[in-house]
C-alpha cells in the first residue's frame, strides 16, 4: 500500500503493475473498495493493455509477495472523481457560537475510551492521610484510631439537653415495653463487661464535646442481634452543628457488590465469615473519646451518669472507613 502525506485522499489506493494482452506489465492504480461486489477498470486504461471488449481474466500480480488473482472487470469511462480538499461548510447549521473543531472535539470524547480516573476526592486523599498520620497500637495490640476532622469541634454547640431528653423519653417507653427494656439493659451491660465504654467521672464540659443521644432498633427474626442500639452522631447541637458534620466520612474501600457477586462464579466453593463486633474491635484514641459521650443508666433509682464510648462506634460517619481499614 502506497503512503501518502495528502490530506485530500480519502479510500485506500495501491500502484500494481498489470500485465497487458502482449504479456508485458504496465503500473496502474488501484482503488481498493471493501465493499465492492464488481470491478471496474478505466476505458483509457483497458485500451493501454489492448484488451478486447469482452468478459476475460486479468492476473494482476503483487510485486513484493508474487500474490496473483484471475479477476473479471467492467468497463467504465470514469471511476471516481478527486474529492476536493476543501469541504463548503456554509449550508451546514452549525451554531453560531460554536466551531466545527468544538463539535468534533465533543464527537472525540463520545467515541474516547475512558481512562480510570482516581476514584478518591481530595478530601477522601486527606482522611487517608490522617489516618496513616495518626493510627497505632496499644499495648494489647489492638488498633488506636483518631476521629478524621474537617473542622473544628469548638463550632459544637451543647448537646447535653437533647441527649438527656431522648434518653428520658428512651426511659418512658420501657415502662410500656418491660422486655424490650430487659434486652436493652443487657446490651448495655454487656457493652460495659467488654470494657467498650466505661463511665466519665468528670466530663470535659469545658472543652468541646459531644453527647450521643441512643435508641434501640429491635429485630426478633435476628439469629445474632435481636436488639441493637444505635447511637446517633447525626444529632444537632445548639449551633446546629452534629459530630458527624465535623466528620470526614472516608473512601469506600470494600470492593462493589457486582465485583463480589462475580468471584462467587469464578470458583467451586465459596467462604464467607463474620468478624463479631467488627467496629468496636478498632479503640478510639483517648483524646477522641470526649466526643462520644453518652448517658446511661440501669435502673431508674440511679442517677444519669456520663459514660465514654471507647472504640469505633456505629453511627459515625466514618466508622464504616475506620472498621475496614483497620481489619
Amino acid at each position: 500500500m502506497k503512503n501518502s502525506s495528502s490530506d485530500s485522499i480519502i479510500l485506500a489506493t495501491a500502484k500494481v503493475w498489470v500485465r497487458d494482452s502482449s504479456g508485458n506489465y504496465k503500473l496502474g492504480k488501484a482503488l481498493l473498495v471493501s465493499c465492492s461486489q464488481v470491478n471496474f477498470i478505466r476505458n483509457e486504461f483497458s485500451q493501454k493493455l489492448r484488451l478486447s471488449r469482452s468478459k476475460q481474466n486479468i492476473e494482476i500480480q503483487c510485486i513484493v509477495t508474487g500474490f496473483k488473482l484471475p479477476l473479471t472487470f467492467c468497463i467504465t469511462t470514469h471511476i471516481a472523481y478527486q474529492p476536493d480538499p476543501e469541504i463548503d461548510i456554509s449550508s451546514w447549521n452549525i451554531p453560531a457560537n460554536e466551531s466545527l473543531d468544538a463539535w468534533l472535539e465533543k464527537l472525540w470524547k463520545l467515541e474516547e475510551v475512558a481512562t480510570a480516573a482516581d476514584p478518591w476526592t481530595r478530601e477522601q486523599h486527606s482522611c487517608e492521610r490522617l489516618y496513616l498520620n495518626t493510627v497505632s497500637r496499644n499495648s494489647c495490640g489492638r488498633i488506636v484510631v483518631r476521629l478524621p476532622l474537617k473542622d473544628d469541634p469548638s463550632c459544637l454547640g451543647d448537646s447535653y439537653v437533647t441527649a438527656l431528653r431522648r434518653f428520658h423519653a428512651q426511659g418512658r417507653r420501657f415502662e410500656k415495653l418491660p422486655l424490650l427494656k430487659a434486652h436493652y439493659i443487657e446490651f448495655m451491660d454487656e457493652y460495659k463487661g467488654l470494657r467498650n465504654m466505661s463511665v466519665v467521672e468528670n466530663p470535659k464540659v469545658n472543652e468541646p464535646h459531644y453527647y450521643i443521644p441512643q435508641h434501640c432498633v429491635l429485630k426478633p427474626t435476628s439469629t445474632t442481634t435481636k436488639l441493637r442500639v444505635v447511637f446517633d452522631a447525626s444529632c444537632r447541637t445548639t449551633t446546629q452543628k452534629s459530630l458527624n458534620d465535623l466528620q470526614i466520612v472516608g473512601p469506600t474501600l470494600q470492593a462493589e457488590l457486582f465485583i463480589l457477586l462475580l468471584r462467587f462464579r469464578l470458583y467451586r466453593y465459596a467462604l464467607t465469615a463474620d468478624i463479631i463486633k467488627m467496629y468496636r474491635q478498632v479503640v478510639m484514641h483517648e483524646d477522641d473519646r470526649k466526643y462520644q459521650y453518652i448517658l446511661w443508666r440501669s435502673s431508674p433509682t440511679e442517677e444519669v451518669s456520663t459514660y465514654q464510648l471507647n472504640t469505633v462506634t456505629y453511627g459515625m460517619a466514618s466508622a464504616p472507613y475506620l472498621a475496614i481499614r483497620s481489619k
